[in-house]
């Protein structure tokens, strides 16, 4: 039989696997989208700062990609992984954070409405690009190619490995 070690491990992939494809699914329909990567500090609802209300972290999207495959939840896992697609496709760049949420024709910027100021701000961090964070979301594309064998993942894998070759290169 399994040890104890391998029932603790199973039990915790299991309850991992079983929440990210319950945040997928509460999001209704088919349709891309991002994940927010952050909750408040009580579980329940938004985070109270600003710049995470919203914040989907391309590398968190793209870790839950590879997750739920590997979970074999393949249509939750495309639901992102089509998110990741569109905004490396529809931009002149990934960001390091998008809007989470659905996702149709083009990825949205993460901000937010500073009410005091009078007008739209966004991190710059998160407005920007990273390397690493390119990297993962290609490696999300990738898994996604490796499970359907679907040109589309493989060929927006290799234009964010362009994209890192011709802007990040020294």
């Amino acid at each position: 039989g399994a040890s104890a070690h391998e029932t603790v491990a199973r039990t915790v992939a299991a309850k991992s696997c079983a929440a990210i494809k319950g945040r997928v699914d509460a999001v209704p329909g088919e349709g891309a989208l991002f994940l927010r990567s952050y909750d408040a500090a009580n579980g329940a609802g938004e985070p109270p700062e600003p710049a995470l209300a919203t914040a989907a972290f391309v590398y968190d999207e793209a870790l839950a990609t590879i997750a739920l495959i590997g979970c074999g939840a393949l249509p939750e896992a495309v639901r992102i992984g089509e998110a990741l697609r569109i905004a490396a496709t529809t931009e002149a760049r990934l960001r390091n954070v998008h809007r989470a949420g659905p996702v149709e024709a083009k990825a949205q910027a993460n901000g937010w409405w500073d009410a005091p100021r009078q007008r739209w701000l966004e991190d710059a961090y998160q407005a920007g690009t990273a390397t690493g964070n390119v990297a993962w979301a290609a490696l999300a594309l990738l898994a996604l190619h490796d499970a359907t064998r679907e040109a589309k993942w493989l060929d927006a894998a290799r234009g964010l490995g362009r994209w890192i070759v011709a802007n990040e290169s020294d």
